[in-house]
């Protein structure tokens, strides 16, 4: 006696397709959590992202700006021989100018704060101004209008339809993802770097 297949063809795609479709959101979060385990501390100290503590994401600050750099515009008249003498006397080396518009930057030669050195400064009567030397960072968001699909990517608590008969729709979890935008701020890869998927 044949027993008959008792799940029809279009059934079968369709389940096909949903193991296809989550097997290629998880691996992807699966393989890099393996990497990126936060009880190994050697790698969760060498990252500079956000480390996860349990289920809690914790931002790790970066600098704004450069310690004991400022960055001083002088006043119209002023000398460069003045600016030499102005410079000597806050303790401060000059590093370059930025001759476009006339800014010099300097380091603190005894190791004073960015702060000491802009209070210093900033009382000068022939500074008009002086700042701290900012750091930028680049943000590094892909602009593929399929991006918001990858949740395991980056994970908002977006809805997700896969065009299948009937569409299936999901939701995803805020925050359940590789924060791979956070990765890509930091680097988004080196051909020196191998990658090996066994």
């Amino acid at each position: 006696m044949r027993m008959k297949n008792w799940m029809s063809p279009p059934v079968t795609a369709g389940i096909s397709l949903h193991v296809f479709a989550i097997w290629m959101f998880l691996l992807p979060s699966v393989s890099l959590g393996a990497i990126l385990d936060p009880s190994n501390a050697s790698s969760a100290q060498s990252l500079p992202t956000n480390t996860v503590v349990g289920q809690k994401t914790e931002q790790v600050q970066r600098p704004q700006y450069v310690p004991g750099e400022v960055l001083v515009k002088f006043k119209k008249g002023v000398s460069v021989d003045k600016k030499k003498r102005i410079h000597d006397k806050m303790g401060a080396t000059l590093l370059s100018e930025i001759s476009a518009i006339a800014v010099h930057k300097v380091k603190s030669k005894h190791g004073k704060s960015t702060q000491e050195l802009l209070d210093k400064y900033k009382n000068d009567p022939d500074v008009l101004y002086a700042e701290p030397n900012g750091l930028y960072y680049v943000q590094a968001t892909p602009n593929d209008p399929e991006f918001p699909n990858l949740w395991g990517l980056h994970n908002t608590g977006q809805t997700i339809t896969i065009p299948a008969n009937p569409p299936v729709s999901f939701t995803g979890t805020a925050d359940a993802d590789i924060d791979a935008p956070d990765a890509w701020d930091i680097q988004t890869g080196s051909p020196n770097i191998i990658v090996a998927d066994i």
